[in-house]
């Protein structure tokens, strides 16, 4: 084999092995990415899952009174009072 026609096979041969080697890549890269896509998938779903559970959660505690007026109606009418507090009964009955 005259040595011209060596290095056109060899060139040949190197440009094959770089072609399946960039396939093989792409082929690797893109199952990365579908991979991804299916992530990134499912974190949207578990998101507006989460996002339905917030809004429910307002809802739920749009009623609720503050804890300012839970404190006043349990000393009013059940007498109860924060730690640290005293109570004090006039006797006289003024």
């Amino acid at each position: 084999m005259p040595k011209g026609r060596r290095g056109s096979v060899i060139a040949k041969i190197a440009a094959s092995a770089l072609a399946v080697y960039v396939a093989v890549l792409f082929v690797s890269v893109e199952a990365k990415v579908d991979k991804a896509r299916a992530q990134q998938a499912e974190l949207a779903k578990l998101r507006a899952e989460k996002q339905q559970q917030v809004a429910y959660l307002k809802d739920l505690t749009r009623g609720v009174p503050g804890e300012d007026y839970i404190i006043k109606t349990a000393r009013e009418r059940f007498g109860y009072l924060l730690p640290g507090e005293s109570i004090y009964i006039d006797v006289n009955g003024k």
